[in-house]
């Protein structure tokens, strides 16, 4: 614990979260692309259009943190990638939880519920992605 506060008052902290930050914007685009396309253009309902943006958002998200975020004198490997893909299935499912339960229970349209899971969501794999699969 004791580091990860050293961790947070370090510049490095912050450069690295303002870059985890750009790379989400593009996740989020392209997330936000494919759900827009699968509930506009398809038809698709918002659950199962969340179940596959998602995903799509998580490829682009491990191309560019592992190269952009991430890259200090890490070598990746399988290891990193499996740790990155269940750092992101719990974010995943808790932003369908977060999908499923804000819209069955609030009268709120599918983006805000759409833009209200991407933020739990990315505040869970900021963390994961620090502390589990990019660590030093």
């Amino acid at each position: 614990m004791k580091k990860l506060f050293e961790w947070v008052k370090s510049k490095t902290a912050l450069w690295q979260f303002i870059k985890f930050s750009l790379v989400g914007v593009l996740n989020t685009a392209v997330d936000a692309i494919v759900f827009f396309l699968l509930t506009r253009a398809f038809g698709a309902g918002e659950v199962l259009a969340q179940a596959i943006s998602y995903p799509a958002g998580v490829i682009n998200s491990f191309y560019f943190n592992s190269r952009f975020t991430f890259h200090e004198k890490i070598k990746y490997n399988s290891i990193h990638f499996v740790k990155f893909v269940i750092v992101n299935l719990i974010s995943y499912g808790v932003s369908i939880l977060t999908i499923y339960l804000i819209t069955s229970n609030f009268s709120i349209t599918d983006w805000a519920a759409k833009i209200f899971a991407t933020v739990v969501a990315m505040v869970i794999n900021f963390i994961g992605n620090k502390l589990v699969v990019f660590k030093k």
